[in-house]
């Protein structure tokens, strides 16, 4: 088509160039007739040269009506049509959207990298195919070619949308710890981390971030606990500590833990939630929550501490209960460290142990 156009700006240029040539001549002796070059010899060019640049041109006004109509059938539905004929979904991090053939998605918030089972996706709104990994665009609208099975991942935040056909929601697909924490592959802890975390005991501190080797405060070892026990947060308003407010995150646990026994606070009344916890503490809490359970678990082969004599009066006792029932094991050389504080892997260790202690 190119070519052609240009042909016709040459033919164009030379025929000017030929008027100026028979200008040149002057009006008495022309060269050649002025009139002959602007009706006959233009009228011929202009004829031969038409029906070729307008067969050039039909294909690409064609392909513009296409689009404009790809575009007109790819604009978001009016909210009486998306209420008839659309359904809204939303999607949490992980969670995936099964679309069935000639199912039609329009994202508008959120994210959704595209798994494809079989056939193709296509982006009406631009009117081409999307690469299997891809990311999908807000407000595009897309669909499952015939024969096609496309599954959604959200990804980052919530995804919400509209769906138009079949489809179908599925859970986030589990692959393991170190994929949901990547600072917890190679780690020691991770298989205990991962069984507490299946049973939705422990979270994250942050998004795909465990921090193992993180310290764990009084509170949190008792909201462990709590949701071990499957603690109902609504049920326990408040307790006796005056440092512990109803309203925190960890207030409903701790009144728990008090009012079973599990937990009695300092002398002066107080709690210290945020205080780390260390891990003569630790044995207590775990000690009282056995008694507390009615259980008795199986003891191991025991070799006292080496640092036995460093342990508080009040925790010797808890400490030799959880040596002798493998709860809590020593560090190099035998030595307990009652006054270190205990990790968030620690606290998923002797947690997990209970519970395969008290459930086998």
């Amino acid at each position: 088509m190119k070519r052609t156009v240009i042909a016709l700006l040459l033919v164009l240029v030379l025929a000017g160039g030929v008027v100026a040539l028979a200008a040149a001549g002057g009006a008495d002796d022309p060269l050649i007739s002025l009139s002959y070059l602007l009706d006959t010899f233009r009228t011929s060019i202009l004829d031969r040269v038409r029906p070729r640049v307008e067969s050039a041109l039909e294909p690409a006004l064609q392909n513009g009506g296409d689009r404009l109509e790809v575009l007109e059938g790819a604009r978001l539905p009016e909210a009486s049509e998306a209420a008839a004929r659309f359904s809204p979904v939303s999607l949490q991090k992980g969670e995936r959207l099964r679309l069935e053939s000639l199912a039609a998605f329009v994202p508008t918030a959120g994210s959704a990298r595209l798994n494809l089972a079989a056939g193709e996706l296509i982006d009406l709104s631009t009117g081409s195919l999307v690469s299997n990994g891809s990311l999908l665009q807000a407000r595009h609208r897309y669909l499952a070619a015939e024969n096609a099975e496309a599954l959604l991942k959200a990804e980052g935040g919530p995804l919400r949308g509209m769906v138009e056909g079949g489809y179908s929601l599925l859970e986030a697909e589990y692959l393991g710890i170190e994929d949901v924490f990547p600072d917890l592959n190679g780690h020691w802890g991770a298989s205990y981390v991962e069984k507490l975390y299946l049973r939705g005991v422990v979270k994250g501190v942050a998004e795909g971030v465990f921090e193992p080797n993180g310290t764990v405060t009084r509170a949190m070892l008792v909201t462990i606990l709590g949701r071990v026990e499957g603690v109902e947060p609504a049920a326990f308003t408040s307790s006796a500590f005056a440092d512990v407010s109803a309203g925190a995150w960890y207030g409903p646990y701790v009144a728990w833990a008090q009012g079973c026994g599990v937990v009695r606070g300092y002398e002066d009344g107080s709690f210290r939630p945020n205080d780390p916890i260390t891990r003569e503490q630790m044995a207590l809490i775990f000690q009282r929550y056995a008694a507390y359970k009615g259980l008795n678990l199986a003891e191991t082969a025991f070799e006292p501490f080496a640092d036995a004599d460093a342990v508080s009066s009040w925790a010797r006792d808890a400490v030799d209960f959880v040596g002798r029932t493998g709860l809590m094991n020593g560090k190099g050389g035998n030595a307990f460290d009652p006054k270190g504080t205990a990790t968030r892997a620690e606290i998923c260790a002797v947690t997990a142990r209970f519970l395969e202690k008290t459930e086998a």
